[in-house]
């Protein structure tokens, strides 16, 4: 598996470690008395966020044997474990949920962990910048970058909150890469051979705040990519580079993404 400069930094901080067996550490929101599983990494405190996973509270599982690796357990219900699971973001310094990630179990997958037991070629990431207030949710298969969500939070004294976020931004980032190429590469052959075999991985997003007042903030994106065919040798390869300005209504999911630099 290829790891982008994201899923590297995510690893330094380590957050979510993608095919990386882990023990689920009980954990509970200090608050809300949420139940979810961390990572055993002591080490995973260094970063402010991390992503978690959680369990219907009001059904019938048994998270302190789940906790404890109870091998019958889980073996009897790991299907329905599986199947309820969701991933969380999590403030590390409160200890509380930020919030369930709903949107990336149904456009990618939920990553859970135990029987030293992680996920298959995948991993679900997450970065916060204290200076910007900038959330960044990243999901990676084993070739690509699947689901990018990026996050507004306001700090409170229970921990972060979500001020206002974007929808999944992949879409538009491939959609955007596919016109810049089909117009500056339409005579190269490999190009044209491999376009639509090329595997997206996001390499990397820096993210400056322009405006911010109670009902938008405006940030200034650079989203540097990796495209290449998977596995493939003599093949098309390139790293092209996105600027954007991202408007986030406060309260609101969106995708209000606009191309600088059009070419």
């Amino acid at each position: 598996m290829k790891l982008s400069q994201l899923s590297l930094l995510a690893f330094t901080a380590l957050v979510a470690v993608p095919a990386m067996a882990r023990t689920a550490v009980l954990r509970k929101d200090p608050k809300t008395q949420q139940n979810y599983f961390l990572s055993e990494n002591e080490d995973i405190k260094q970063s402010r966020l991390s992503v978690g996973w959680t369990l219907p509270q009001d059904e019938d599982f048994n998270f302190e044997k789940i906790a404890a690796n109870d091998e019958s357990y889980i073996n009897a219900n790991d299907d329905k474990i599986r199947e309820a699971a969701v991933n969380v973001l999590v403030d590390l310094k409160t200890g509380s949920v930020v919030e369930e990630l709903d949107q990336i179990k149904e456009e990618f997958t939920t990553c859970v962990w135990y029987l030293d037991q992680g996920c298959n070629h995948t991993g679900i990431y997450a970065m916060y910048n204290d200076t910007t207030k900038l959330a960044q949710v990243i999901g990676e298969g084993k070739w690509d970058t699947r689901y990018v969500s990026l996050e507004v939070m306001n700090e409170t004294a229970d921990g972060l909150v979500v001020r206002a976020k974007t929808s999944n931004i992949i879409p538009i980032v491939k959609n955007d890469l596919k016109v810049r190429l089909d117009s500056e590469k339409n005579s190269d052959a490999l190009y044209r051979r491999d376009r639509d075999s090329l595997s997206l991985m996001i390499n990397k997003i820096s993210a400056t705040a322009a405006t911010n007042s109670a009902a938008t903030t405006t940030f200034k994106l650079k989203v540097e990519t990796d495209l290449e065919v998977a596995k493939g040798d003599g093949t098309f390869s390139a790293s092209p580079v996105l600027d954007y300005v991202m408007n986030l209504r406060t309260g609101y999911e969106s995708l209000a993404l606009e191309l600088v630099n059009k070419k």
